[in-house]
């Protein structure tokens, strides 16, 4: 009798396979309750080391067909993280974004602000550049880093956009035409998104959707709360004291 026949490795390897049950269980238990994400850093390993731990206790009682399952199973799981480790590498950013993040994202975590900023082109503005049209299609999201714009509607000058506000967002997810036309009044720089690549990466990788969406709701807030304090100077009257 083999050491792979005696009734103490038997045991071990049932064992070993109901711990991958309880993975494959937990994974997709969680999955479904909206705490773990398909194709997330959690989810893939607790899927690998499932598969991985089935796959042992074969060893014990063979199965042809749920030797290919797990199989598939764990060359899928390596092709996922393979590709999240690459997805990770390329989002680390460059010494720019890192300082931008610093300086304009401060309350964000700084390699989730970082990874945001490294889908977009850098771009020098020069003065009067018109970053966007009213009316016309919106084709890029931008994130002023230096200089100030203006937004104008009909010609009107509603107010100007400072370095850490963005413009563009609502002409990105809706795909409407630009309510304002938002031009430089000062040579700068900004990040742009371009929209086309911008959604697509944000579909591929579900964190920087996460993160992107939590910083386009923490910006919104900070500029209704702009706009609010400059009504009652667009409308000519007094802020009360």
């Amino acid at each position: 009798m083999t050491f792979f026949e005696t009734e103490s490795f038997l045991r071990a390897a049932d064992f070993i396979g109901i711990i991958g049950v309880f993975f494959y269980l937990t994974s997709y238990t969680l999955l479904q309750m909206g705490h773990l994400r398909g194709g997330s850093f959690a989810y893939t390993m607790m899927n690998l080391a499932a598969a991985s731990f089935v796959l042992i206790s074969l060893a014990s009682r063979f199965n042809f067909s749920s030797l290919l399952i797990q199989v598939f199973w764990i060359s899928v799981s390596l092709y996922t993280l393979a590709k999240l480790f690459s997805l990770s590498r390329s989002r680390a950013g460059t010494a720019r974004d890192r300082r931008w993040a610093a300086e304009l994202l401060p309350q964000m975590d700084q390699s989730e602000a970082t990874a945001i900023l490294s889908v977009a082109d850098f771009e020098e503005t020069r003065e009067d550049l018109m970053l966007l049209r009213q009316g016309a299609p919106v084709r890029a999201l931008y994130f002023i880093t230096e200089g100030r714009a203006s937004i104008e509607i009909d010609g009107r000058k509603v107010r100007e956009v400072m370095p850490g506000e963005i413009v563009g967002e609502f002409g990105i997810w809706e795909g409407e035409d630009a309510s304002a036309t938002v031009r430089m009044i000062e040579p700068g720089s900004v990040y742009r998104f371009d929209r086309a690549e911008f959604l697509a990466q944000m579909q591929e990788d579900h964190a920087l959707e996460t993160n992107v969406h939590r910083l386009l709701r923490r910006l919104g807030v900070e500029r209704l709360m702009r706009s609010t304090d400059a009504i009652p100077s667009i409308s000519g009257q007094k802020t009360p004291a």
